[in-house]
């Protein structure tokens, strides 16, 4: 009965040795992570909306399982295979601490943090104020308005000749066909020949019998 028994221990001994004895020994050295941009003290234009952060890392025993960028202390991106760079990273205005931890099968290695300050945007530019317009002139206009219109009210004055009483007379003496002198009698020659006739007339009825 014990026969048996001891047989199956000892070849389930033989099918386990090799599989232990073929396990690599475990890495206690951590691994070398050091970030090689952007470098400590850089700063960011405004314009920069997105950054790449490129390191190294050195592990020569079992080698790296993930490496993880962390942006004040927290993880943003994380690759598994070389080349270690992490692309396309997001950045406020400000300062801030970026570190890189790399780990292979049994241990991690952080790299030395790095600061850099990102610029704040440029202030927009006020607008410039519209100017005000210019106040129009309407005292000055109406003033040589008015200097203009007497000036021609006193032209036209001048040109007008001074009518006189006597003068208005003698014009309506000539349309009517009389042209009697202001100074002298008003005797026409049509008034001396009636006057005439009718003494005529008188002298010729004296004389008859």
């Amino acid at each position: 009965m014990r026969h048996p028994s001891i047989a199956i221990v000892l070849v389930l001994g033989l099918w386990s040795g090799p599989a232990v004895a073929d396990a690599p020994p475990p890495d206690d050295t951590p691994p070398e992570v050091t970030i090689e941009s952007p470098k400590t003290g850089a700063e960011i234009p405004a314009d920069a909306a997105k950054i790449t952060v490129e390191c190294s890392i050195v592990e020569e025993e079992s080698g790296i399982m993930e490496a993880i960028l962390k942006v004040d202390g927290k993880a943003v991106s994380t690759i598994d295979e070389e080349p270690w760079t992490f692309r396309d990273i997001t950045l406020e205005p400000g300062e801030h601490t970026l570190l890189v931890s790399a780990s292979n099968y049994d241990s991690s290695g952080d790299s030395k943090p790095v600061k850099v300050t990102v610029a704040a945007p440029a202030p927009e530019p006020e607008p410039e104020p519209e100017p005000e317009p210019e106040p129009e002139p309407e005292t000055k206009t109406d003033a040589k308005a008015e200097a203009k219109t007497e000036t021609q009210a006193d032209a036209k004055a001048e040109k007008k000749p001074e009518t006189k009483p006597e003068d208005k007379a003698d014009a309506k003496t000539e349309k009517k066909g009389c042209r009697v002198s202001p100074s002298k009698p008003a005797w026409s020659t049509a008034g001396l020949a009636f006057g005439l006739a009718i003494l005529s007339g008188l002298a010729l009825r004296r004389r008859r019998p």
